[in-house]
């Protein structure tokens, strides 16, 4: 029989407590991440939710897409009877509910929200586009983040974690472990929290496959771009690569053109790559973040809005 034991924390006079009680959750809702067996929200949020219940979840209830997917009111009742949110899942967590009763809800009551979503499975993104069809552009840009953190700051949110922009399954997971690790267990305050994932040591993220941080550590600001690209291809080749990666692609439409037409080609094929390799590039990438190997541009994705000092208790 589990035996529920009591937590003796003191709060600091400069922040503020949350009842580790009052945790409401909504995990993954339409129950389509099953792309990856290893990091599904659901798993992940059961698993974590055992880890620490001899002294934090206990008595937290909330709602997961496997038994039934939320209701409308679901949503409200969820967020209104809380002072900590957890919504944990794919695509824009304001795509779940309607805006506008969101805006007129009273969430004075609601401490911290934390958002864990903007992933994209193939089952997800094929459900959001069909429900995307009917809406307008507005409707469409109030679901965007930094609108979804506004509204829920004007409701009454006292503080709000929530990823800047698309994520994975993996990072998601990784930080919904760090987060209730930092909050739950070693009582820092979500300040804290949100930093310490900013400034995780490389030994110590997982963020990153061992092929992207090989791709992150081969490149050195004093590497001559252009030389290296241009002994890679012809110039009537168009080339265009990702970090370091050189990717060569010849068709035979583009056998006979110039080098300008070449560099036209790349420019507009490849012109939402961080970075893009032609013979004549006209400014070197900054690497300032590639000079430190402790920091991944992944770990600024999360990030905090509103009070950095309140504590779980």
């Amino acid at each position: 029989m589990f035996e529920l034991q009591a937590l003796d924390r003191a709060v600091p006079p400069n922040c503020f407590p949350i009842d580790t009680n009052k945790f409401k959750y909504i995990v993954e809702p339409y129950d389509v991440a099953i792309d990856s067996e290893f990091f599904n929200p659901i798993k992940i949020m059961t698993d974590l939710k055992d880890q620490y219940q001899a002294h934090f979840t206990s008595q937290w209830h909330g709602i997961i897409g496997s038994d039934h997917m939320p209701s409308h009111a679901d949503w409200e009742q969820q967020l209104s009877s809380c002072k900590a949110f957890i919504f944990y899942g794919t695509e824009h967590f304001l795509a779940n509910m309607l805006p506008s009763k969101l805006i007129s809800m009273n969430l004075q009551d609601c401490q911290l929200v934390i958002l864990l979503d903007l992933v994209q499975t193939i089952r997800s993104a094929l459900r959001q586009s069909m429900a995307d069809v009917d809406k307008s552009k507005l409707q469409l840009s109030i679901e965007q983040q930094l609108e979804t953190i506004m509204i829920l700051s004007l409701t009454g949110v006292h503080s709000i974690m929530a990823n800047q922009w698309h994520s994975t399954l993996e990072n998601n997971a990784i930080r919904l472990s760090k987060v209730l690790g930092d909050l739950l267990e070693s009582g820092r305050t979500t300040g804290e929290t949100v930093l310490r994932i900013i400034r995780t040591k490389k030994e110590e993220s997982n963020y990153l496959t061992d092929a992207e941080e090989n791709n992150y550590s081969n490149i050195q600001p004093s590497d001559n771009w252009e030389s290296r690209v241009s002994s890679r291809a012809d110039p009537k080749t168009i080339r265009a690569g990702t970090r370091n990666d050189f990717t060569e692609y010849e068709n035979s439409e583009f056998q006979n053109i110039d080098e300008e037409t070449a560099e036209i080609f790349e420019a507009e094929l490849f012109q939402g790559e961080s970075f893009t390799y032609s013979s004549k590039p006209t400014a070197q990438p900054s690497l300032a973040t590639l000079e430190d190997p402790n920091i991944f541009q992944s770990h600024f994705n999360f990030i905090l809005f509103g009070l950095p000092n309140l504590m779980v208790i």
